[in-house]
């Protein structure tokens, strides 16, 4: 047995670290415990690198690079992909049978979410 990556350990699986009022559920790879079996481990390492390719790369630090003289259209094209990648994780969620990466889901999908509101503030600045 190995510490949960998926929760690190707590046994909760928090959609939003830091965010008091965001959802929080037991830990479906341990099951709450804190702890799972080897190939449960591997298996959300597996989720958490394909999460983050399809995400560009990383955490949300990596969304908020603050512009760097960025035009509005190309703000407005990386919305469209966001929205587009949106769409496409919420058809993923509804159609995955693991119950590892289905877990994974709400916390990309929330992310997202993040992602394309701070891409709408970037864009009004502009503007």
């Amino acid at each position: 047995m190995v510490t949960c990556p998926m929760c690190n350990g707590t046994g909760i699986f928090d959609f939003m670290p830091g965010d008091v009022m965001a959802p929080k559920q037991t830990c479906g790879a341990c099951n709450g415990n804190g702890v799972c079996d080897v190939n449960t481990a591997q298996q959300v390492i597996q989720a958490k690198a394909q999460v983050d390719a399809m995400m560009g790369g990383g955490s949300a630090s990596g969304y908020s690079s603050g512009g760097g003289g960025r035009d509005a259209y190309q703000i407005e094209n990386e919305l469209n992909k966001a929205y587009e990648l949106l769409e496409g994780m919420q058809r993923d969620y509804e159609n995955c049978s693991s119950g590892v990466i289905r877990a994974q889901y709400p916390r990309m999908i929330a992310d997202q979410k993040e992602r394309i509101r701070q891409l709408e503030a970037e864009l009004r600045n502009v503007q």
